[in-house]
């Protein structure tokens, strides 16, 4: 695919936003669930629970969304997608009732799941043609960082500290929403024009699942996905860790939190793209971080639990996340080496994230256990457990990115 570079770092500033745009609402109590209380006139429970109703939609959506992405397009599911999550906005904005809430969010997890996922995924990977299919994803979540980080500092501003900033503060995120929406339609007319590939060839057919599912490679990046994914999960009790054997205040380590989770991102996922350009292979890359992630996992295991090490703690920490946030960016750009043909590459995608985020049905319950007592104490020997179970997450990563490393060595021999 031949476009200049205004145009490729445009959609990928694009989608870059529309990524966190779009998940504002559906995990809106995260950030704004004060101010919802008074809005929706609803309990902090029933406000979680309709995260908890949108999890298990978006998990049953994630590869039937693969599915629809070969059988229509990116283009055309976008775009229903920007219009359809703009009016679930507008409707949030201007209602107070929680079982209307309610609805709205089981309709968000077809809107931004089911019928933008996928398509999200599809068009960065062939945003620059699949040759900048790398390149692509660590760029795009460089800008999905920035973009949240922009998008979010704005609603704050507006939403406040009372519910009353709930009304206008939606209706300017339906706003960006519906031009984020415009601006995908007019860069990616051409997204779903597959290069080397004739019309009767690039036609949805069923078989095309058996076939994906067929592929070894994509089972390989899929685990890849989930170890790493499971990962950036398990790393939520370094809070806990900060504040209890390191003496920081929450407020410090809610601070560390930020650079933790988002801010590091603007840098990681161009630094690994950087190390991708070296190492000519995102497996390869992959493989090399999670061994390094196991060198600094050992180093706050070991350290002394003590506020004298509080330095040592939070650099290792922040350490930790930088390898985190840079492996999320360029991990999907193993699709490519995985030896998946981009016709299909809607299909993989979907079963890829299915494998992936089936993690949020356990994960954060599971490591909150481990360092938690039955009266909900924190237990400083329960990180140990973490860590271990760390230790395991990173020797996935390890034995399935040198399965895909092999792959793409195979495909290289074939293809001569």
């Amino acid at each position: 695919m031949k476009i200049s570079k205004t145009k490729y770092f445009a959609r990928l500033v694009v989608l870059g936003f529309a990524n966190p745009v779009m998940y504002v609402l559906p995990y809106l109590y995260y950030t704004w669930g004060n101010q919802m209380l008074g809005r929706y006139h609803a309990s902090l429970t029933t406000l979680a629970g309709l995260v908890g109703i949108y999890g298990i939609i978006a998990l049953i959506t994630y590869a039937p969304s693969g599915i629809l992405v070969d059988i229509f397009g990116a283009w055309k599911l976008s775009i229903f997608s920007y219009i359809t999550t703009t009016a679930l906005v507008l409707v949030s904005a201007f209602v107070t009732d929680i079982n209307v809430l309610k609805i709205v969010y089981i309709a968000l997890g077809f809107t931004t799941i089911l019928t933008f996922w996928s398509p999200w995924i599809t068009s960065t990977a062939r945003a620059g043609g699949i040759e900048n299919q790398t390149k692509s994803f660590g760029f795009t979540y460089t800008f999905v960082g920035l973009g949240g980080i922009i998008v979010n500092t704005i609603l704050v501003k507006i939403i406040g500290n009372t519910s009353s900033g709930i009304k206008p503060g939606l209706i300017v995120l339906a706003i960006i929403t519906a031009i984020i929406g415009v601006l995908y339609m007019l860069l990616f007319k051409d997204i779903d024009n597959i290069e080397g590939e004739n019309d009767d060839s690039s036609k949805f057919k069923f078989s095309m699942v058996t076939q994906a599912i067929k592929i070894p490679g994509l089972w390989y990046a899929g685990l890849v996905v989930f170890a790493f994914y499971a990962l950036l999960t398990t790393t939520s009790v370094f809070n806990q860790l900060l504040t209890n054997s390191y003496g920081m205040t929450n407020e410090q380590a809610s601070f560390i939190a930020v650079f933790r989770t988002n801010g590091l991102g603007l840098i990681a996922g161009p630094a690994l793209v950087f190390v991708v350009s070296r190492f000519k292979s995102t497996a390869k890359t992959l493989l090399s971080t999670a061994i390094v992630e196991v060198v600094f996992v050992a180093a706050i295991m070991l350290l002394p639990k003590s506020p004298s090490q509080v330095i040592s703690a939070m650099v290792i920490v922040l350490a930790i996340a930088f390898l985190q946030l840079g492996a999320r960016s360029i991990y999907f750009g193993q699709i490519g080496e995985a030896g998946i043909p981009d016709r299909i590459l809607g299909t993989a995608s979907g079963i890829i994230s299915l494998i992936a985020y089936s993690s949020d049905i356990y994960m954060p319950q599971l490591v909150a256990g481990m360092i938690t007592d039955k009266a909900g104490k924190i237990m400083t020997s329960g990180y140990n457990t973490v860590y271990m179970l760390q230790f395991g997450l990173l020797a996935m990563v390890v034995v399935f990115s040198l399965l895909v490393w092999r792959e793409s060595k195979k495909n290289k021999a074939i293809l001569g």
